[in-house]
């Protein structure tokens, strides 16, 4: 049996079953309101793989495999987002409700937890959170602000949200916030994208939402609504096959269509309640549009599935097709390990940060790793070492990093 570097079906919590329920499956707007040279991807499910070796498409002489260190007041419980930040990895803890910060060799370095009422203080629930190279921006919806804090834990200041609202968010510059909105309104009324300019004082809202899809509830209430690269976002909002672009001009335009030709969910189903229509995806094994959506320099990765398996299409952005549909990745050049992108994993600037839960270490130790054969000693030697590092079930994650080619 292949070690698994990610189990994509490892504990798939409440947060995703409710976000399913109350968000999912909307009709496309591609076909009335996108231009005609919307670039297409044309999926075909049946032709898929269970694996795809991407050995050819990383740079196997770098890796980073980093044991997050285990104390009484940084145990994590469930891990949302991650990310890499020059000398830190910020993790953010669903059932803490806020950010442990480690050093990158793994060391416990801080904390950014300050629930309440009080001053400095942000309230649940929580929408979001985002990180930039130097901040920590959590955004509790009620409070109709977003709460900035440095890598320390201090408390900077507050945005004020100006009267717009949103499932999520991003920034490039800190200046500029740019927030995502589905089927919701907002005082300023129903758009899809609000954005919010701090320097200049203003706010423009940008592809209003029609009453049908208010009143369908349509578009997303998933983890991942958008994918940052090279200061742009292509942002799945209300649709199950249209990819919009937002650029750091504030541009905001639909980009790929993904043309799904296998198991889709019928159109006119599609378009009815979301509730209807994802009781028909899950009976009839339908495939309900775009889960997720990463992006390197090269590829675009979308996350899909029906009710059976998950699929991971890769696109090739210079050659303008499909390289691959697989369940999951092999790198063989590192004993036949196996990746995914899925819940346990976020690709940030060419490189893919997962995380793998104490358990599943736990699991591979029992198994000696018999079933490896590495090629690489060096490689071995420092996953191992990490793996082995794990002493409970209890114990924080290890991180695993790995750098695409460009």
């Amino acid at each position: 049996m292949n070690v698994r570097l990610e189990i994509d079906f490892y504990m798939k919590n409440s947060t995703i079953f409710i976000s399913l329920i109350v968000a999912m499956l909307s009709c496309s707007l591609w076909d009335k309101n996108a231009p005609k040279e919307l670039e297409t991807i044309k999926i075909d499910v049946d032709k898929s793989t269970k694996t795809k070796d991407i050995s050819t498409w990383i740079d196997t002489s770098y890796y980073e495999i980093v044991p997050l260190e285990t104390k009484p007041n940084c145990l994590i419980g469930e891990i949302k987002k991650i990310w890499v930040r020059g000398n830190k990895i910020l993790v953010y803890d669903e059932m803490a409700k806020g950010i442990y910060v480690f050093n990158r060799d793994g060391s416990y370095h801080g904390c950014i937890i300050a629930v309440g009422n009080g001053p400095g203080q942000y309230p649940l629930p929580l929408n979001d959170v985002v990180v930039t190279d130097s901040h920590v921006y959590i955004f509790p919806p009620v409070s109709g602000k977003i709460f900035a804090y440095d890598f320390e834990g201090k408390f900077e200041k507050t945005i004020d949200l100006n009267g717009t609202w949103g499932d999520t968010f991003f920034t490039w510059d800190e200046e500029v916030f740019n927030l995502i909105a589905s089927w919701s309104n907002s005082k300023r009324g129903a758009f899809q994208l609000h954005v919010l300019d701090t320097k200049n004082n203003c706010v423009n809202s940008i592809w209003p939402v029609n009453e049908d899809d208010l009143k369908n509830r349509r578009g997303w209430g998933l983890d991942n609504y958008y994918s940052l690269y090279n200061k742009r976002a292509l942002v799945l909002v209300s649709t199950v096959d249209t990819i919009f672009e937002v650029s750091a001009n504030k541009v905001f335009v639909p980009r790929y269509y993904a043309d799904i030709r296998k198991k889709k969910l019928p159109r006119k189903i599609a378009c009815g309640n979301a509730y209807e229509a994802l009781h028909y995806a899950t009976n009839n094994d339908c495939i309900k549009g775009i889960d997720k959506i990463e992006e390197t320099s090269r590829y675009l990765f979308l996350m899909l599935g029906d009710s059976e398996k998950d699929y991971i299409v890769t696109y090739d952005k210079k050659k303008k097709e499909i390289e691959s549909i697989s369940n999951f990745f092999t790198i063989h050049a590192w004993g036949d390990i196996q990746c995914s992108l899925g819940q346990s994993s976020v690709i940030e600037n060419d490189t893919l940060i997962s995380w793998i839960p104490a358990n599943i270490c736990m699991r591979w130790k029992e198994n000696n790793f018999d079933s490896c054969n590495f090629n690489n000693k060096r490689f071995e030697d420092a996953y191992k070492k990490a793996i082995n590092s794990i002493h409970t079930e209890e114990d924080n994650p290890v991180i695993f990093l790995i750098k695409f080619e460009k």
